[in-house]
């Protein structure tokens, strides 16, 4: 299935941007938007969460535990090129996956999640995960001190 074979478009600003899609789809789902962020300069990585970009048979073999695992290898390729920055950008349950990259690793430069899962009103926020704010606490938020936007 080649259309969800994973990619790499090469920038040339030594920023890259590493992208994740949702539960049942593929690195195919983010062209759009690696298309929009390589014309920008940035480096993008389309990746396949464990289990997707194949066949159902092989989600079938693989859970949160494998998406988890998978992510974290793919970040670990894209830091060890060196780039400048590197932001993580993820939809749906790759939103998620994202999230939890942000809170694992405090170098990461910078995230964005798209129609990501949110907490319910009241839940414990998750050690690492990020600051509660506003009144009684109705979002979550991670300091962005020392960082600047994707376009900086």
């Amino acid at each position: 299935m080649l259309r969800n074979k994973e990619y790499v478009f090469n920038g040339w600003n030594n920023k890259a941007v590493m992208l994740l899609h949702g539960a049942t789809a593929g690195s195919a789902y983010m062209r759009p938007l690696a298309n929009y962020l390589n014309c920008h300069g940035y480096t993008v990585y389309g990746f396949n969460l464990a289990g997707h970009g194949t066949t159902y048979e092989d989600l079938e073999k693989t859970n949160w535990t494998g998406f988890v695992k998978k992510a974290e290898d793919d970040y670990m390729k894209v830091k060890s090129v060196n780039y400048d920055k590197v932001f993580v950008a993820g939809l749906s349950l790759g939103g998620l996956t994202t999230v939890y990259l942000a809170s694992a690793h405090p170098e990461l430069d910078g995230f964005a999640t798209y129609a990501a899962g949110l907490m319910a009103k009241g839940d414990t926020v998750p050690t690492g995960l990020g600051l509660a704010g506003g009144d009684d606490a109705n979002y979550v938020y991670r300091s962005m001190d020392g960082k600047a936007g994707i376009f900086s």
